[in-house]
């Protein structure tokens, strides 16, 4: 017994990162001392050649600033003279940064704290922590000696992702697709869905497949596809409803508008991807704000999918399997010709069949 204890300890020990000296940090220090920037007393990061990181504090206030982010309580702010930046790690691979990751703060003293990661946040606003406390701001990195966020007190950090996010707009921006999502049971499931929002077209319970051609491995990522995602930029999202999987392209808030030429510092995890090759049993929506006004949702073959309850469609007596037939007396054999035909009419009449029984149905724009 007492063998395979000594083998169990000499087996972490083995496969675990080696422990950093204190003179490891020392010298990340002196490689990266360029990059702290005194800002009116304010502790600062240079993370562009011209902008500046900088966590608010009680100190004398910064009064000429890009933004200030609430979420964060972090300046931006704009040098006048070229900086050094931090070389940052990109926290998002999983390969380079996990949790037995030796971290630590970047100090003069020969005092520097380190231990490793704690957890990533997952939520807009969370902060990523480690397993050790810092009461104050200052630049933590990898043994390495490349940086990983900012410490703001206690156990917490801001980690590169939201700087480089920081440094992109000159406002304060986050994506935004009205839908929030829940894991269960190792999968993703659409949580809530705002009934006007830009995802409306996403069903509670319909189960995450991918955003942008990428399965995601936590909520954390599933988030921050959406929190990250470039301005003005449509997400590509599959999801699993009754069996069926769909594909939505999915608009982002804001307007693209990047303040330089700053999209380099997005992680490419982070990018759009396009999706090379869509599987034949995704069926495609589009833009058909009218259809799913009227209560029904179809299919590339028009065939209902779904009645929303309580809809014009559902009060008429539309039902899911119903088929269209034609537009206004106009044939349609797919979903492109349905639009197309449909196009600026404000009203029209719909031919469906049910069982070999025909019928009109009237649908107002």
């Amino acid at each position: 017994m007492k063998t395979f204890i000594l083998f169990f300890v000499l087996s972490i020990v083995a496969f675990a990162d080696p422990r950093p000296t204190q003179e490891d940090f020392n010298a990340c220090y002196e490689k990266n001392k360029d990059s702290i920037v005194s800002v009116n007393k304010h502790f600062g990061v240079a993370i562009t050649k011209d902008l500046i990181a900088v966590p608010k504090n009680g100190e004398a206030p910064i009064n000429n600033y890009v933004k200030f982010d609430p979420y964060l309580q972090l300046y931006l702010v704009r040098s006048d003279k070229t900086l050094s930046p931090a070389s940052m790690a990109d926290e998002t691979n999983d390969e380079r940064v996990k949790k037995s990751t030796w971290i630590g703060v970047l100090s003069d003293n020969n005092n520097s704290k380190m231990g490793h990661i704690k957890a990533l946040g997952v939520n807009l606003g969370d902060f990523d922590t480690m397993s050790f406390e810092h009461n104050a701001t200052d630049e933590l990195n990898t043994a390495c000696c490349k940086m990983l966020g900012i410490t703001v007190g206690a156990d917490k950090f801001i980690p590169n992702r939201y700087l480089k996010h920081f440094a992109a707009y000159d406002d304060v921006y986050y994506g935004d697709i009205g839908a929030t999502f829940e894991p269960r049971d190792g999968k993703f499931y659409v949580q809530k869905v705002d009934p006007i929002g830009r995802a409306k077209a996403l069903m509670v319970n319909d189960e995450l497949v991918s955003i942008n051609g990428v399965s995601p491995k936590s909520l954390r990522e599933v988030n921050e596809m959406i929190l990250f995602a470039p301005k003005g930029s449509k997400l590509n999202i599959v999801v699993k409803r009754e069996g069926a999987q769909y594909f939505f392209e999915v608009p982002v808030s804001g307007n693209l508008k990047f303040s330089q030429s700053l999209e380099a510092l997005i992680p490419d995890s982070q990018k759009l991807k396009n999706l090379n090759a869509m599987p034949e049993n995704i069926e495609l929506y589009g833009d058909d704000k009218i259809l799913t006004d009227y209560g029904i949702r179809v299919n590339a073959n028009l065939v209902v999918t779904h009645v929303t309850p309580d809809s014009n469609a559902q009060i008429f007596g539309i039902k899911v399997k119903d088929r269209i037939l034609q537009v206004d007396k106009d044939m349609v054999k797919n979903r492109g010709e349905l639009l197309q035909k449909i196009g600026e009419k404000q009203n029209f009449l719909l031919l469906f069949t049910r069982d070999d029984f025909e019928f009109f149905a009237r649908v107002p724009k």
